[in-house]
Order: structure tokens, then C-alpha cells, then sequence
């Protein structure tokens, strides 16, 4: 029985493929306390604002804000705050300060209610940010998934994305740590057999870590390519050597390099042809540094 059965392994990869494909496999928050607040906080703004005038002359934006801030304090971002509270206040001014205005709020029930709605969409942000995480963090055997987003941060300023573009359509997160030290940097390419490979790595790599007892962190990560998730394993930096030392050994014995471009490059699991095999040289010779016209002369002349 493999021991790793429960890690996130398989569950990790595919759902950071669902989630680009707008579908929420990850965890969900309890918001009903936090909700039940919104309900009790009419009073102390009915006091103050009678009146269309009398809205219009006050604080507005600023006492709604802070009445949204005090629901939603408990999900205060880790990350971006001031954007975070740029697009509440982008949603005040539109749903209520403009509304008022043009005297679609004409009392304070109305705003009321539209408070409500607000807190509640602030709320979602935050949601929507943990249902589809930039990051996905497992310590050792927890199995437990610390997530980091744009505006969230479960993992307590272990770990930080940050975003590197291929071009103008693609990219991919790349986790960084003060902490942790990256030992091996991968790519899960979902449903293939260098996915299996990469996790016969994993397995191995766990167990011998662990023999030794040295403490890891396993990173995984979306990336713009929705069958494709990054891998990065971390070490604390105390044991970056033997840590380093063994998952070099690992690589040679489960990660090839050649299987690997070939699934990137074709989509195939196995039974790469000659053609595959030309485009991968084709491949090779672009990223260092030759024209297109030229590689592409030299396919035509080898396939005659």
C-alpha cells in the first residue's frame, strides 16, 4: 500500500487544473458568524443618517466602510490590502453613494440592505481567492493543503508568489521562501507518464528526507497551462546539502529530461516518433538562439 496514498498528490494536480477551468474543488469557509453581524448593525447608522440630505452630507463612504471593515475584519487580506479595500470602496460609491444621489436609495433601509450585499461580496473576494489558490503548501506528513493567493496568505509569510511571464498569454508562478530552500524545481504535466515518474521522485524523496529527519515543504502551483502544475520541494536551509544530495540521486534515477520535453512539447504520454523527436531538436536550438528560417531548413533537409 503506497503510504503517500493521502497526500494531495493527485488530488493537488488536478485541482489546480479544474480551478482554471472555473471549477471549485477547494476548500470553503464558514462565513455564517461573520454574516449573522451584518444583520445587527443597522442601528447605529440609522441614528445618524435620517435623510437623503443628511446622507449626503455625511461621511458616507467612510462610515459604511467602516461598517463593512468590521464584519469582514476577520478576513482582512494578508496580501494587498489597499487593493482589496480600493475595490470595496469602488463597490460603496457605486451601489450606494451614486444610488443615493440619484435617488434610487431613498431610505435607510434600502442602504441597509445594500450594506449587507456588499459585506457579503467582500466576503467573496477573499472565497473565491482560497477556492483557487496561487499556491498550495503540505509540511511533511501533515496533510493538511496551506494555501496563498493574491489577497490571502495561509502559510504565515512561509512562502510568496511570485509571477513570471513567458509572453504576453502564458506564464507561471514561482514560489519563493526566506525559511525554506528549494532543493527541486518540476512540473507535474497531468495524466502522463512522466506524472508518474515525477511522483515515484516524490515518494522517494519524502522517505529518505524523512529517515534523516530533515523537516520539507512540497509547493505546488499553478501555471497559465491548465495540464500543468509547478512542483518545487523545499528543505529548511540547515539541511540544503544532504537534502540537495538526494534528490540528485532521485533525478537521475526518476526524472528524464528528454521524456519530459517531449510531453511538454507533444501532449504524448509515450511512443514519441522520429518527428517528435526533430521538434524537440528544433525546440532546443530556437531557445538557444537560432532563427526559425534556419531550424526550419534543417527539419526539411533531415526528413528527406
Amino acid at each position: 500500500m503506497n503510504k503517500y496514498k493521502k497526500s494531495g498528490w493527485f488530488n493537488e494536480s488536478q485541482r489546480h487544473s479544474l480551478a482554471r477551468k472555473g471549477i471549485r474543488t477547494g476548500r470553503k469557509i464558514n462565513y455564517a458568524e461573520i454574516q449573522k453581524g451584518l444583520l445587527g448593525k443597522k442601528a447605529e447608522l440609522s441614528k445618524r443618517l435620517q435623510t437623503k440630505e443628511e446622507l449626503l452630507k455625511s461621511n458616507l463612504p467612510g462610515a459604511i466602510m467602516e461598517e463593512i471593515n468590521r464584519e469582514v475584519m476577520g478576513l482582512s487580506p494578508a496580501l494587498h490590502q489597499e487593493e482589496f479595500w480600493d475595490e470595496v470602496n469602488d463597490m460603496i460609491n457605486d451601489r450606494i453613494i451614486e444610488k443615493i444621489k440619484s435617488g434610487e436609495l431613498k431610505n435607510q433601509g434600502e442602504i441597509d440592505e445594500e450594506i449587507q450585499e456588499i459585506g457579503r461580496d467582500a466576503d467573496g473576494i477573499i472565497e473565491d481567492d482560497e477556492n483557487e489558490p496561487i499556491m498550495t503548501v503540505f509540511y511533511d506528513y501533515d496533510e493538511t493543503p496551506y494555501t496563498v493567493g493574491y489577497y490571502h496568505d495561509n502559510t504565515e509569510g512561509d512562502f510568496e508568489a511570485e509571477y513570471i511571464k513567458t509572453d504576453a498569454w502564458r506564464g507561471y508562478y514561482e514560489p519563493r521562501s526566506d525559511r525554506w530552500v528549494n532543493v527541486h524545481s518540476d512540473n507535474i504535466l497531468s495524466y502522463s507518464q512522466d506524472e508518474e515518474e515525477l511522483k515515484k521522485f516524490d515518494d522517494g524523496l519524502r522517505e529518505e528526507l524523512s529517515k534523516h529527519g530533515i523537516k520539507y515543504a512540497r509547493v505546488f502551483s499553478r501555471t497559465s497551462n491548465v495540464f500543468s502544475t509547478g512542483y518545487d520541494f523545499f528543505v529548511e536551509k540547515d539541511n540544503i546539502i544532504p537534502a540537495k544530495a538526494i534528490a540528485m540521486k532521485l533525478s537521475i534515477k526518476y526524472r528524464d529530461p528528454e521524456r519530459y520535453k517531449l510531453t511538454a512539447l507533444t501532449g504524448k504520454s509515450g511512443g514519441f516518433t522520429e518527428d517528435d523527436k526533430l521538434l524537440a531538436k528544433a525546440y532546443d536550438k530556437i531557445k538557444a538562439g537560432a532563427s526559425f528560417e534556419d531550424v526550419s531548413k534543417d527539419i526539411i533537409k533531415k526528413r528527406k
